[in-house]
């Protein structure tokens, strides 16, 4: 499955968000974990590695260019 951002549903950022983790997690089992390495000391994290890249991925999409204001974006939608 090829992910695409829909853009006739960009009012629903629900389905947008899902459909990116689907992909993400699709692609991080089957081809991208052996290249990933989480350089963190905390044994129990929060967020999987999918969720991180998905955050991430999704805050690009809605034109967030900078990691404080993915974060931000993020939290208005998660918390």
């Amino acid at each position: 499955m090829d992910w695409e951002f829909n853009h006739n549903r960009l009012y629903d950022w629900e389905f947008n968000l899902t459909r990116l983790y689907v992909y993400v997690s699709d692609t991080y089992s089957g081809t991208l974990r052996p290249y990933c390495q989480r350089f963190s000391n905390n044994a129990m994290p929060f967020f999987t590695d999918e969720e991180v890249i998905t955050i991430y991925l999704f805050g690009v999409t809605e034109g967030c260019s900078q990691i404080k204001k993915i974060y931000e974006h993020a939290k208005k939608y998660l918390w």
